[in-house]
């Protein structure tokens, strides 16, 4: 990738990352659940680090330097927040139904992280400067551990998801 792609390519996933973090703090303001939110503010400031870090990129390539070194200031949001699975008797189910919104931020944040973790791994592969191929897939990594969160949730308000081979739901606890 020549410079110029690549000064593209860090321009786009700045915006990208900048409207992640509106996307995430908005759907965040949209959630009554108190982990919902924590998980939609975490993941926005995730997103603001990430910008930030860019921006940095961006300036040092523009200065005719490098990437900045991957250890400084790459925020990555580790798994902690995923809750443990679940199987609530069946009048907690039958009562417990997750807002609209939340599951719809999920559904668009999980499709959306998607999406950068392929531009990202793509980008990796296009660059010809090593650290810029390094910067690229941790940024694709990263998305990916925000995607396997955004799922974890969504699996968990939804009950449809597997942990080791055993649903999170009880076939007994639906209701009618």
């Amino acid at each position: 990738m020549q410079r110029a792609d690549a000064l593209k390519a860090l321009m786009w996933a700045l915006d990208f990352e900048r409207r992640g973090e509106e996307f995430y703090r908005e759907a965040g303001k949209l959630t009554a659940d108190p982990t919902g939110k924590q998980v939609f503010s975490g993941l926005a400031n995730d997103e603001r680090a990430h910008a930030s870090w860019i921006q940095r990129a961006i300036d040092g390539v523009q200065k005719g330097g490098s990437y900045p070194d991957l250890q400084e200031g790459l925020e990555v949001r580790r798994l902690g927040a995923v809750r443990p699975p679940d199987f609530p008797a069946a009048q907690a189910y039958a009562a417990g139904r997750p807002n609209a919104h939340q599951l719809d931020a999920l559904k668009r944040g999980i499709q959306t992280e998607v999406e950068s973790r392929d531009f990202y791994a793509q980008a990796a592969q296009l660059t010809d400067d090593p650290a810029g191929r390094a910067m690229f897939a941790k940024l694709a990594e990263v998305e990916e551990e925000h995607r396997f969160l955004l799922k974890s949730e969504y699996d968990y308000l939804t009950k449809t998801g597997m942990y080791f081979g055993v649903p999170e739901f009880s076939v007994e606890a639906l209701p009618d």
